[in-house]
């Protein structure tokens, strides 16, 4: 383990687009800011296809998240792939421990958003070349192939729907009695021609060898079992927060979402939070910016009240 530490004016723990906004808008204000995240792009990353950021029209997840990475450095982020291990506080902020070491700030932003949620059925982790947890970005190799979608909200969909006409056959296993989401996403999925879903059902068992998935087993809720013939699964049953790292520093709500007023600030201070895993009502990509932007204001105002130095921010206005 490397045992150096560093110091920042703020660290930023969350690597999608939240994270990156916020990092991006206090670099902005002059401060020293290090991003800390396992991956950079964040669930975002993930998407194959967006068509609801403004100003920007149609444009791949990848696309999107690397102008984020590329802004975010050139204002003067320092990144660093990590893990975060604990958070502590000390008397001039708090430390954060990785693997990489322990690193300092006088203000803490978390953004780490959310992760995907495992199917949660027997023997999943033998098959962990057959299953991805979202709509993989080379869908070349799923030509040809039986994929089971796993999901009945917007994820899903867009699963399904980028997989058309690629794969052999998409069955839906969908716990509801309908597909649920927006209105353009609905509208394409009807138009799906090789999709058969079945609704009302629960995936409760996989077949054949490890790492050689060769179906699974659905139940309905009347209780009758269908098989089915599958090569590769996709999970969208959305997502999930990890709080681990954070321990007993900030006010959790009962999805254990952290909580935070309408400046991004937890009930610790010194800890702003923004994105997914906050109780912002509305998971998008856009809101996750702009929360991230508004973060990152008032972390940089909290350190200029500190120095006594108050920030002027918009159209006049002093923090």
């Amino acid at each position: 383990m490397d045992t150096s530490e560093q110091q920042y004016e703020v660290i930023v723990i969350g690597g999608g687009a939240a994270g990156l906004t916020a990092g991006l808008f206090v670099a902005r204000q002059g401060y020293s800011v290090l991003l800390i995240s396992k991956e950079f792009g964040g669930q975002t990353f993930t998407t194959d296809e967006i068509e609801n950021y403004p100003g920007i029209g149609r444009i791949t997840g990848p696309a999107l998240m690397q102008a984020f990475v590329y802004q975010a450095r050139e204002a003067g982020v320092t990144m660093e792939h990590a893990m975060v291990q604990s958070i502590h506080k000390e008397e001039s902020g708090h430390a954060v421990t990785t693997p990489k070491g322990e690193f300092h700030c006088r203000a803490l932003i978390v953004a780490h958003g959310k992760s995907p949620r495992h199917l949660g059925v027997e023997r999943e982790a033998e098959f962990f070349n057959d299953i991805a947890y979202g709509v993989p970005h080379d869908t070349v190799l799923l030509k040809g192939k039986n994929i089971a979608v796993v999901g009945g909200a917007n994820s899903a969909m867009q699963a399904i729907i980028a997989l058309n006409g690629i794969a052999k056959n998409i069955y839906g296993i969908v716990r509801a009695e309908n597909y649920r989401g927006e209105a353009p996403l609905l509208k394409k999925i009807a138009q799906c021609t090789n999709f058969t879903p079945h609704f009302s059902s629960t995936l409760t068992a996989f077949t054949g060898e490890p790492r050689q998935l060769e179906g699974i087993a659905i139940v309905n809720t009347d209780g009758t079992e269908t098989s089915l013939d599958v090569d590769y699964i996709i999970g969208a049953m959305g997502l999930e927060t990890n709080v681990t790292f954070l321990s007993d520093l900030v006010a959790l709500d009962d999805k254990k979402q952290v909580i935070i007023d309408n400046q991004c600030q937890t009930s610790a201070e010194g800890i702003f939070a923004c994105g997914d895993a906050t109780t912002s009502p509305y998971k998008q990509i856009v809101i996750s910016a702009g929360e991230g932007a508004k973060a990152g204001l008032t972390a940089a105002r909290y350190i200029a009240a500190k120095e006594g130095t108050p920030m002027v921010i918009d159209w006049g206005y002093r923090g």
